[in-house]
Parts: structure tokens; sequence; C-alpha cells
């Protein structure tokens, strides 16, 4: 296999032509044809090297902020305690 051997998918050019404009997780689209980046190669064009997965990277970037939230939402309870037990001058 050569470095430069093109995407089976998308025939090297990193985009494909999809038939719907629905969204790849699941949210409310239309009937048209949208072009975005192949979900094969991810935008490489390569068949044997790919981009960064995007359904991948937002799942990351979700859990990422759930912990960070979750984080956030602690240390807020600990603040609320601490101006609850502070007495009124």
């Amino acid at each position: 296999m050569k470095m430069t051997e093109p995407c089976d998918k998308c025939r090297g050019t990193g985009e494909m032509l999809y038939g719907s404009t629905s969204t790849y997780m699941g949210g409310i689209g239309g009937a048209a044809m949208t072009t975005d980046v192949c979900n094969k190669c991810w935008g490489t064009g390569l068949k044997n090297k790919t981009g960064v997965n995007l359904k991948e990277l937002r799942l990351e970037m979700n859990k990422s902020f759930q912990l960070q939230k979750r984080g956030l939402l602690k240390q807020i309870t600990v603040l609320q305690n601490q101006l609850n037990n502070v007495k009124e001058v």
C-alpha cells in the first residue's frame, strides 16, 4: 500500500456528499444534500492516514466538560455552605 493511496470512500477528496442534513449525532435535519468531511479518512483523503475523528473528539470534550461541571458544582456547594455558616455582623 502506498502512502498516497486515496481513501476508498471519498476517492481522495477528503469530503463526502451526504444525502440529508440530519446530524451524525441524531439532531433534527432536512431533506437536502450536504457536503462534509469523509467519515472514513476524516478529511485527509488518504487510505492509511486518518485525520481527527470528530465524533470521538466531541465525546471526549463532552466528558471533560461534564467532569469540570461536577467539580464546579461541588465548589459552589462548599461555598454556599460556608456562606450559610457565616454569622451576620
